[in-house]
């Protein structure tokens, strides 16, 4: 049977070196309806031009797609190293989305705008150069005219940004009732069939406040243990190679040594480095997954109070509980990270030896790499669960202060 919901419709606009994560968004916005749709009675609508737009005629291609875009209530733009290509009206289709998006808002107030850009390596060769500056200038734009704009640096903190962008959003809107009683806050009210969309219980487990919350210390506990694990295994390494440097430097100073001398070294080197490469190749996956899991159970928690939070201050109590051992993550990962990148170069300068020692120099740079690049992602999206928590305390305040 058909039931009254409010609709949000969002728009997505990019150029073309963002596909894979406009698949992402669409993803967080089928998660998103099929958790919190019903329960909430708020559905977000997707459109994109390459589904919702028909062949026409116009001006240009882009005049094809201004014409026959429908009105919508969020304008989401997405970026990583281009603008897009140039249309008569603007410097990129995007763009001019994006000016079309901001004139409404500027004359009716009914369009929310956030932007997303990715902070994210790619091979020199394949940068346009002239892309990427006009992207630059574009971004300082937008923040001029006091656009919301946000950094990620992979799909699962894009998933994390946008899910709390659909949070936020989804909170202006109040169920309604019936089809008199209007909310002024509503985007679209309208009757749809919910019958076929599969409800939160048949996707997530029943946890509540206590079992999330002991979650998220569990597994802090578990990433914190891994990268004490990790440097203490440093240590060890650069034990063995300030060992072994000094038994060469003492034969040295009676007497040249010989290669028949400096490969049994050099080999115990190459030894110790892999040992220490198979214990992150072993440990960095599951930091990964800990780490990641304590994420997604911060974001559930601080989703979860969001619904619940009322004006005895107690409501928040097990979010803000959680902010020391966030923190704790977060400087335990920064000193770590001081710490390995300092390691990772002392590595990668030690002289060319043997084939079976240049093997395992770069095995273990890769692998140091690797472990960088995951703390880097990890603090990111710590950081964003402190920031989501200190905007859940803010909304406390102006509600109930």
């Amino acid at each position: 049977m058909p039931r009254l919901v409010n609709l949000i419709t969002l728009f997505l606009a990019s150029p073309s070196d963002v596909q894979a994560e406009r698949e992402v968004v669409s993803s967080c916005i089928q998660q998103w309806n099929q958790i919190h749709g019903f329960q909430r009675n708020v559905y977000f609508e997707l459109l994109k031009w390459e589904a919702s737009i028909a062949a026409g005629f116009g001006v240009d291609g882009q005049d094809v797609i201004n014409q026959q875009l429908p009105n919508y209530d969020l304008f989401i733009g997405l970026f990583w190293t281009r603008l897009g290509t140039k249309t008569p009206r603007s410097v990129s289709g995007t763009a001019e989305e994006y000016e079309r998006a901001m004139e409404r808002r500027r004359k009716f107030g009914d369009v929310e705008i956030a932007f997303y850009f990715k902070d994210s390596n790619i091979d020199p060769r394949k940068l346009d150069l002239i892309q990427f500056n006009s992207l630059q200038d574009f971004e300082k734009r937008i923040q001029s005219e006091g656009a919301f704009s946000k950094i990620f640096t992979d799909d699962d903190s894009l998933r994390y940004e946008i899910s709390l962008l659909l949070d936020r959003i989804a909170r202006k809107f109040r169920s309604p009732t019936n089809t008199t009683d209007q909310n002024e806050n509503s985007a679209r009210t309208i009757p749809i069939d919910t019958s076929d969309i599969p409800k939160m219980e048949e996707f997530t487990e029943d946890l509540g406040l206590i079992d999330i919350s002991e979650n998220i210390e569990n597994y802090s506990s578990i990433s914190l243990e891994i990268l004490g694990r990790i440097a203490e295994s440093i240590n060890d390494l650069n034990a063995d190679i300030s060992a072994s440097t000094a038994r060469i430097s003492d034969i040295s100073r009676v007497r040249q040594l010989t290669n028949d001398e400096m490969k049994p070294i050099i080999s115990e080197i190459s030894l110790s480095m892999d040992k220490f490469s198979d214990m992150l190749e072993n440990s960095v996956p599951e930091f990964s997954e800990s780490s990641t899991i304590m994420a997604n159970n911060v974001r559930d928690l601080v989703r979860v109070s969001y619904d619940f939070i009322d004006e005895n201050e107690s409501s928040l109590s097990s979010v803000n509980s959680l902010k020391n051992d966030l923190l704790s993550l977060v400087e335990a990962i920064e000193s770590s990270g001081t710490q390995m990148l300092d390691f990772r170069n002392t590595i990668s300068g030690l002289q060319r030896m043997t084939v079976a020692f240049n093997k395992s120099k770069r095995r273990l740079v890769t692998n140091l790499d690797n472990l960088l690049e995951k703390q880097n992602s990890i603090r990111v999206i710590t950081m964003q669960s402190l920031s989501e928590i200190d905007s859940l305390n803010e909304e406390w305040n102006e509600k109930f202060s």
